[in-house]
C-alpha cells in the first residue's frame, strides 16, 4: 500500500504511466523485450555549426560610457524589466563548498555580507512595478512575480530565510516557492521501475531543472479559478500584461547586470528567446549555444551539453580542434551560462503545448556491450536551456547575448577545486573567493566608467592557496573595494553617473574600502582607508550629499587564513573557510543616517539641513 502511494503521489505530469512510456521511447525500445534493437533517434543531433550572426549579439563591456548603443540597451532595458518575471532555479545546498546552508544564503561579498538572495529580491525591486513599496507603504500595483524553485533539501531552509529577514523587503505575495520533487530510476532499456532493497519504496533522483517550467505551469492564480502564467499574459486586476521572463542561477551577481540588456535585445530583435553567453575555452565545462541539425532534417537553435560538443563538431566539420577568436584564447562558439530571457506571451504558449515539459534525456551507464541492463539505476532528466526546442524555429528567433567574461564567476566549487582548476588546467576557478572579487570589479568599474579617479595600480593582492594542497595558489584582487546596494546604483553607467555628478572630484586609494547603502549623492570625497555611508534605513525622500570629505584612516585587508593567530583562526566561519581569507575591518568612517531630511557629509561633520 506505502508503494502505491508513493507511486500515486509523484507529481511527474501524466503519471507513472507516461513516465514509464517516456524511457522506453528515450531507451529507443517501445517493447517490454530489454532486448529488442534501438530504433534510430530521428530527433538526434547530426551536425552542430555557427548560428547566422543575425542571431548573436556582442557586448564585451558593461562599463563602456561611450558606446551609446549600450546605453540605450542599458537605460531602456531597465525600462523593460517593469514587465519582467523574475525566476530563480535554486535547488542546491552549498555542501560541495563547504557550506552547510543553501547557496541562495552564501554573501556575495564579505564587505556588507549580503547574500545572494537578498541582492537579487532588491534588485528585482528596484527594476520592478513598485520599487518603493514597503509594508507600511503597500499601495500603488503589485510587485513583479519572483518565482523561486527549490528541492527537498533547500525549500524550508528558504522559507526559514525569507521569514528570518522579512523578505528582504519583498512583497512576500508576489514571492512564490515551487519545490521541485523527484522522479523514479529505471533499471534497463525496458524502463523497469528501481526498488529499495526491501521493495517497499522507489529509487528516486532529480529530475533536472528542467522542472522549472511544469512547476510554473501549475501555479495557480490567487483566486484559484486561472493559471497565473495566463493571469499575468493578460493583465488582469487593472495590471498591465507581462512582456518577458528572466531565469537566473542562484551564485551568479552579475545576471543583474546583463539581464536589463538581454531584456532589449529579446524586443529589439523580435527575439522569443535570449540566450546569456561568455566567451569560453575549447573543452570548458560551459554548454555551448549552436545551430543544429536534426537527423530528420530539422534545423534549430540552442544549447549542446560541452561533453557532447566536442565530438558533434568533429564529426560535422572534420576538425579536431574548435577555431577561435583573433585573441587565439576563446572558441568561436560561445558558451551559453543559464541566464536565460524569454518573451513572456511566446512561453506561455510554448508551456500549454505540453503542460511545461521540454524535451527530456537519460544517460543510462550499461552493465555490458548489449546495452540491456544498467550498472546502476538511472533517472529521466531534463534541463531549464531545453525549452528553446519547444519554439517553431526558425519561425520563432532564438538569440544570444555574448558578454566579457567579467560577468561569469558562479560559485560552484570549493577552494580545492576552483584552485586546482587555475592551476593545473588554466580554467576558471569558480569558487566563492573569485565570485567576490568579480563582483568587486564589476561594481568598480561601473563607478569608474563616470569618470571617478579609483586608483587600480599597486592595489593589494591576497593570496589564496588550496586546503588541500598548500603548494597550489591563486591571486585575487579585492581592493579597492567599491560596493554598494540597490538604492545607491542598480543598473548602469547612465545611473552611476547620477550618484557621481562631478566624478573628477572623487578620489579612491589602492587600499580603499567604499561601502554605500541608499540614496547618497557623492560630489567630492577624497579616500584613503575605509568608509561606510549607510542611508538605506532613513524614510523615503532622504537625501545625503557628501561634500569636501577627505577621509584617511588604517582601513581594511584581507588576510589568507594561513596567516592568521590561533586564536583568530580558531574563530573563522565557514563562509571564511570557503574564501581562504577573511577581510580584517581595522578602521572604518561610519556614517548612518536614519532620520528623514537632508544631510551633508563633510570633514568630520555630518550636518542637517
Amino acid at each position: 500500500n506505502a508503494l502505491l502511494q508513493e507511486i500515486n503521489a509523484l507529481t511527474y505530469s501524466g503519471g507513472i504511466e507516461r513516465y514509464i512510456l517516456q524511457g522506453r521511447k528515450l531507451l529507443g525500445s517501445g517493447s517490454t523485450d530489454s532486448s529488442a534493437p534501438a530504433a534510430a533517434d530521428e530527433t538526434e543531433i547530426v551536425e552542430v555549426s555557427l548560428p547566422d550572426t543575425s542571431l548573436i549579439v556582442n557586448i564585451p563591456s558593461l562599463s563602456d560610457a561611450s558606446n551609446p548603443e549600450l546605453v540605450e540597451a542599458a537605460a531602456k532595458g531597465q525600462e523593460a524589466l517593469q514587465d519582467n518575471v523574475f525566476v530563480m532555479v535554486a535547488g542546491g545546498l552549498g555542501e560541495r563548498l563547504g557550506y552547510s546552508s543553501i547557496k541562495l544564503g552564501l554573501p556575495v561579498e564579505t564587505a556588507t555580507n549580503t547574500s545572494y538572495l537578498e541582492l537579487y529580491l532588491r534588485w528585482a525591486a528596484a527594476a520592478g512595478r513598485n520599487p518603493n513599496w514597503s509594508p507600511a507603504n503597500p499601495s500603488g500595483p503589485k510587485q513583479n512575480p519572483f518565482l523561486i524553485m527549490t528541492s527537498d533539501d533547500t525549500h524550508n531552509l528558504t522559507i526559514d530565510l525569507l521569514e528570518r529577514r522579512n523578505f528582504f523587503g519583498y512583497d512576500p505575495s508576489s514571492v512564490v516557492l515551487m519545490k521541485q520533487d523527484t522522479v523514479p530510476c529505471l533499471v534497463d532499456n525496458t524502463a523497469r521501475i528501481a526498488l529499495s532493497k526491501d521493495g517497499k519504496t522507489l529509487i528516486r533522483k532529480p529530475h533536472g531543472h528542467g522542472d522549472v517550467h511544469q512547476l510554473i505551469f501549475g501555479i495557480k492564480s490567487p483566486n484559484g479559478n486561472s493559471l497565473l502564467i495566463d493571469d499575468l499574459s493578460a493583465g488582469t486586476d487593472g495590471e498591465k500584461p507581462y512582456r518577458s521572463i528572466t531565469f537566473m542561477q542562484d551564485t551568479n551577481a552579475a545576471a543583474t547586470s546583463t539581464a536589463p540588456i538581454s531584456v532589449y535585445y529579446l524586443h529589439k530583435n523580435n527575439w522569443v528567446m535570449n540566450f546569456t553567453s561568455v566567451p569560453r575555452m575549447p573543452g570548458e565545462a560551459i554548454g555551448i549555444y549552436c545551430a543544429q541539425k536534426l537527423r530528420n532534417g530539422t534545423q534549430r537553435c540552442g544549447n549542446v551539453e560541452y561533453n557532447l560538443f566536442s565530438p558533434l563538431y568533429t564529426k560535422s566539420s572534420g576538425n579536431a580542434s574548435e577555431p577561435l577568436v583573433a585573441e587565439g584564447k576563446y572558441s568561436v562558439f560561445p558558451g551559453s551560462i543559464n541566464t536565460l530571457v524569454m518573451n513572456f506571451p511566446a512561453y506561455v504558449a510554448a508551456l500549454h503545448k505540453d503542460h511545461g515539459h521540454v524535451p527530456e534525456f537519460i544517460n543510462p551507464k550499461y552493465t555490458d556491450a548489449t546495452k540491456t541492463g544498467f550498472k546502476s539505476p538511472a533517472r529521466i532528466e531534463s534541463l531549464m536551456q531545453d525549452i528553446a526546442y519547444c519554439f517553431d524555429f526558425p519561425n520563432q528567433k532564438i538569440g544570444c547575448c555574448t558578454f566579457g567574461r567579467d560577468t561569469f564567476e558562479p560559485v560552484k566549487n570549493a577552494l580545492a577545486d576552483g584552485v586546482a582548476g587555475v592551476v593545473d588546467k588554466g580554467i576558471a576557478a569558480a569558487c566563492a573567493a573569485t565570485g567576490e572579487e568579480m563582483w568587486y570589479h564589476l561594481c568598480r568599474d561601473r563607478v569608474a566608467a563616470t569618470g571617478v579617479n579609483i586608483h587600480t595600480a599597486n592595489a593589494p593582492k591576497t593570496t589564496v592557496v588550496s586546503p588541500a594542497d598548500k603548494t597550489k595558489q591563486i591571486e585575487v584582487s579585492l581592493f579597492p573595494i567599491v560596493v554598494y546596494d540597490s538604492k545607491f546604483i542598480n543598473f548602469d553607467v547612465a545611473q552611476a553617473l547620477t550618484r557621481f555628478p562631478t566624478p573628477s572630484k572623487v578620489t579612491i586609494s589602492p587600499r580603499s574600502t567604499l561601502v554605500v547603502k541608499g540614496n547618497v549623492i557623492i560630489k567630492s570625497l577624497t579616500l584613503d582607508g575605509a568608509l561606510l555611508i549607510d542611508a538605506s534605513q532613513a524614510p523615503e525622500g532622504t537625501i545625503v550629499e557628501v561634500e569636501d570629505l577627505v577621509v584617511s584612516n588604517e582601513g581594511w585587508e584581507a588576510i589568507p587564513i594561513g596567516e592568521l593567530e590561533a586564536e583568530a583562526s580558531e574563530a573563522l566561519t565557514e563562509v571564511d573557510r570557503i574564501r581562504g581569507y577573511v577581510l580584517r575591518k581595522n578602521k572604518t568612517d561610519s556614517r548612518v543616517i536614519s532620520e528623514g531630511g537632508k544631510f551633508v557629509l563633510t570633514g568630520g561633520v555630518t550636518s542637517n539641513l
